[in-house]
């Protein structure tokens, strides 16, 4: 009997050491440096009904984290909303730990609900964050940029304003502010801050691609660029960096070298639908068509919506002579935007190609309504005249010509529909006005 016991009682033994053994390897696993060994150590520890509440908090932080770096939002919020509800008398123990902990799963998944588009629900946990934790300065830097993305400054700066206060050696945090200033219209400050961030760092390409479009926002492109191209020489990856400093280079009119910039943000993984639209744009201009509707094309398979790239894509059918495609583009980014001036126009184009002038006038009477312009009433005043509306047309040209008197082009086109109507007097009148006008301009 004894000999059985003591059987029984090293079994035990060994079992219990066995059990120490695999929950030591599943709470070195859940701190992982690997996403997938984290998920596998924590779930042990998590569905472990022994494991004490305050390793399963630290385990739903920890998995939630490593969800988020693989890209599983969803399994990432769910966790942290585990770790912010976890009820467990053993948790009044460490209530202080706890409460920090919690803060952190709050502040965690306020970053991912502001990952998507859950503003509120972010702003939510950021208050909750700092209501356990009023310490947590990295959720009141995400409060301030949050309130900064909504255009509410006056409750953003002061934020930023206790965040650096509270931790001065947050970088990060100036260049968040710094990114606040720049859409707040506050360039010089903007400047100022991304300075301040070089200053300490030489090395941090987004302080010199931030500072670059603080400073080309303030009418400096020379500067501007030095630090769009310093961003690029200290992070050749970075798609961001490369994307600003074509966008510089394309208003240069340095299109090749532009296109160059942009094809490696792209290769750097940076391809977003504005991206890809800017080096279609940069393309178009050009002349390469072919490949700008390949990136308008590779743009709308990102976002199906996107009504710029519908119009750009749109502008280029019609440049390829393409109508019938052009205003297939063109209708589809005026039913998401019924506002689209330029799309608008270029649908009025696209109707003029296939002779289609009461839908060419109709589309340019709704661009002028939304943007009046002389350029707009003069081309409507073309297109009636083509249509036979004489009386409308020339209305159209008296229209601009009361605005500017010397307006060759409205003269011209105001003196032939004068004479479709058979008034000769005052289509010779206004010939001779612009024959003179045009002459004065070639002294």
């Amino acid at each position: 009997m004894h000999f059985v016991q003591a059987i029984l009682a090293a079994a035990w033994l060994s079992a219990a050491a066995a059990a120490a053994a695999t929950g030591q390897q599943a709470r070195d696993a859940c701190h992982s440096d690997d996403p997938m060994r984290r998920v596998a150590g924590c779930s042990t520890i998590i569905e472990d009904r022994d494991a004490p509440a305050r390793q399963k908090l630290t385990a739903y932080l920890s998995r939630g984290a490593a969800h988020a770096e693989r890209g599983e939002q969803a399994l990432a919020i769910a966790d942290f909303t585990a770790a912010v509800e976890l009820d467990d008398p053993d948790l009044g123990l460490v209530a202080g730990p706890a409460d920090k902990l919690k803060a952190q799963a709050h502040l965690n998944r306020g970053v991912a609900l502001a990952g998507k588009g859950d503003i509120q629900g972010a702003e939510r946990d950021y208050d909750a964050a700092l209501a356990l934790n009023p310490a947590l300065v990295s959720a009141r830097r995400n409060r301030a940029v949050l309130w900064a993305s909504r255009g509410d400054f006056d409750h953003a700066f002061p934020e930023f304003a206790q965040a650096i206060k509270a931790d001065p050696s947050d970088l990060g945090t100036l260049r968040d502010r710094a990114e606040a200033f720049l859409k707040a219209g506050q360039a010089d400050r903007a400047v100022a801050d991304f300075t301040t961030v070089i200053e300490r760092d030489p090395g941090d390409a987004l302080a010199y691609e931030g500072r670059s479009r603080a400073l080309r926002s303030l009418g400096q492109a020379a500067r501007a660029q030095v630090d769009a191209a310093e961003a690029v020489r200290r992070a050749p990856t970075d798609g961001r960096a490369r994307a600003t400093l074509a966008g510089m280079l394309r208003a240069q009119g340095e299109l090749n070298a532009a296109i160059a910039q942009f094809d490696g943000a792209v290769a750097a993984g940076a391809a977003d639908p504005a991206l890809l639209l800017a080096r279609g744009e940069a393309r178009a201009a050009a002349g390469d068509l072919d490949q700008a509707v390949v990136d308008y094309t590779a743009a709308l398979a990102l976002d199906p919506g996107f009504a710029p790239a519908l119009n750009n894509r749109g502008a280029a059918w019609l440049a390829k002579g393409e109508a019938a495609l052009a205003v297939a583009d063109l209708s589809a980014a005026l039913d998401r935007d019924a506002r689209f001036v330029e799309a608008l126009v270029n649908r009025a184009h696209a109707f003029e190609a296939q002779g289609r002038g009461d839908l060419q006038v109709a589309d340019l009477t709704a661009a002028i309504a939304l943007a009046p312009s002389p350029a707009l009433v003069r081309e409507r005043g073309v297109a009636l005249r083509g249509m036979g509306e004489l009386d409308r047309a020339i209305a159209d040209f008296d229209r601009v010509l009361a605005d500017d008197p010397a307006d060759v082009e409205a003269l011209r086109n105001r003196s032939l529909a004068y004479a479709a109507k058979g008034d000769d007097r005052r289509a010779l009148q206004d010939d001779r006005e612009a024959v003179r006008l045009a002459g004065r301009g070639n002294e």
